[in-house]
């Protein structure tokens, strides 16, 4: 993701803002018009279309050449290409749901962790 910022790539798009004006769907059906995917929800996961793997929590999209792509192949991408007018970025989450989400698994790994020690004694 810093990666991206570097390369001039500013434009988000979080889940929330998504669902309240539609968004991409699941590309295995093949490659539409970013306003014409279905709306995403929870259960959507994206795919990379250079490599196929999932994009779980973000992914870049461009409104050229509509396409999904994991944050590596967009690097590679808009290097490439040069600039990254017309891609955006579309996360799960925003970086405040993010933070949360990373403080509550290492409270949860501590937690883990204290218990094992405990139990190793």
């Amino acid at each position: 993701m810093a990666q991206l910022v570097e390369l001039g790539l500013v434009e988000t798009l979080s889940d929330s803002e998504m669902k309240s004006s539609g968004s991409p769907g699941d590309k295995k059906g093949g490659k539409k018009p970013i306003t014409n995917w279905p709306q995403a929800d929870s259960s959507c996961v994206l795919y990379c279309e250079e490599c196929d793997c999932p994009c779980y929590l973000s992914a870049v999209t461009s409104e050229n050449d509509p396409q999904v792509l994991c944050l590596k192949h967009a690097v590679e991408h808009i290097r490439e290409k040069g600039s990254p007018e017309g891609f955006r970025i579309l996360s799960r989450h925003d970086t405040c749901q993010l933070d949360e989400l990373v403080n509550n698994v290492e409270e949860k790994l501590e937690k883990s962790l204290a218990v094992t020690e405990l139990t190793n004694c």
